[in-house]
């Protein structure tokens, strides 16, 4: 704990240029809490990657997924679209023929023996 406004209160550096290692390294074993927790904002300077894959490429699939998500609405909108003027013109054929039918009736009545 550093009550210090300008120095972290816990700070790592792996000095060796051609070094892999990490400066922190931290696990946890089990389900249950977290290797890692954080309050406040967090600065990332260099590249994040979650589970094998850069952020950057989570947010370009992100965006993908977004832009097909607005195509598939599109293509919804205007198949509901043609779907209620078929039925529209479907009703209007059904009365139109309930019409020919009542029509038709009436004069068999007329001209039956």
């Amino acid at each position: 704990m550093t009550r210090s406004p300008t120095t972290a209160a816990i700070a790592a550096y792996n000095d060796n240029p051609s070094g892999t290692g990490a400066a922190i390294f931290a696990k946890k074993k089990g389900s249950v809490g977290h290797a890692g927790f954080f309050v406040g904002n967090v600065e990332v300077t260099g590249s994040l990657t979650v589970q094998g894959v850069s952020i950057q490429t989570l947010l370009q699939r992100i965006s993908s997924l977004e832009q097909r998500n607005s195509s598939l609405e599109q293509k919804v909108n205007t198949l509901q679209n043609q779907l209620n003027t078929a039925i529209s013109n479907l009703t209007g054929r059904m009365t139109a023929a309930e019409v020919e039918i009542r029509g038709l009736r009436q004069i068999s009545h007329t001209h039956s023996i």
